[in-house]
């Protein structure tokens, strides 16, 4: 008994760090004119991209979530910071094993006057919406609401949900134009499990097979091809 007092309390904290790291906020800041997400590199690269999971379900709400939330500092007194959904939504196919990109009626709505999105396989690309207004001092915490739900009606599958956007800062809701430069993108993963068939071991081999972007891909093979041709002229 003695040795369970001490080994529980460190297995808790363990678990708590855990959670607190795959469900922390999104933290941005301005570096030389550019939105910065996760500027501390806390949380894990998946597929070429930052990528925060979120659990929906919580607080009541089956079906919905507004976490994770955005904290902000070093950025334009008095601005606006905006996202922009950079790709289409995608679910995980357990079956398969894989990410699907169309055949399922799922969206996921996201919600922050005076905007709402509706993200779904065919619908919400380049889609823009409001994330909240920074400080006098450049400081930002605000959240935003995310709904899933299926077009026709009905309750959402279990599943992970994948959406992947970027920031951006414009100083009112009329100028189109960003003050500096648009964030790199990310994801937001959300793990769905109402029905109680789609555990965390089901959600963590989902994100961990997010599929690599193009770019991430093509970077990749170029270092590949530069290393063949290195080792080609050090042979000669």
């Amino acid at each position: 008994m003695k040795s369970l007092k001490f080994i529980l309390p460190g297995l808790l904290a363990v678990l708590m760090s855990s959670n607190v790291l795959a469900h922390s906020d999104i933290e941005l800041t301005l570096q030389n004119n550019k939105i910065i997400i996760d500027p501390n590199d806390e949380v894990e690269l998946i597929g070429g991209y930052k990528l925060f999971e979120a659990e929906v379900g919580e607080f009541g709400n089956p079906y919905g979530t507004d976490d994770p939330g955005f904290d902000g500092f070093g950025l334009v007194g008095g601005s606006l910071i905006w996202y922009q959904i950079e790709n289409t939504l995608k679910k995980w196919d357990v079956v398969s094993s894989s990410w699907l990109s169309s055949g399922f009626d799922e969206q996921i709505e996201i919600k922050k006057s005076p905007v709402t999105n509706i993200i779904s396989a065919t619908n919400g690309l380049n889609a823009q919406g409001f994330v909240g207004s920074v400080s006098s001092g450049g400081e930002l915490h605000t959240h935003v609401e995310f709904q899933i739900g299926k077009a026709g009606g009905g309750n959402p599958d279990d599943s992970a949900y994948l959406l992947e956007l970027s920031l951006f800062d414009r100083f009112n809701n009329a100028a189109l134009t960003p003050i500096g430069n648009a964030s790199d993108k990310f994801f937001l993963a959300f793990h769905l499990n109402e029905g109680g068939t789609f555990g965390h071991e089901s959600f963590e081999e989902a994100i961990t097979a997010v599929p690599v972007p193009a770019a991430v891909w093509l970077f990749g093979s170029a270092l590949t091809l530069l290393g063949f041709a290195r080792r080609k002229v050090m042979a000669s």
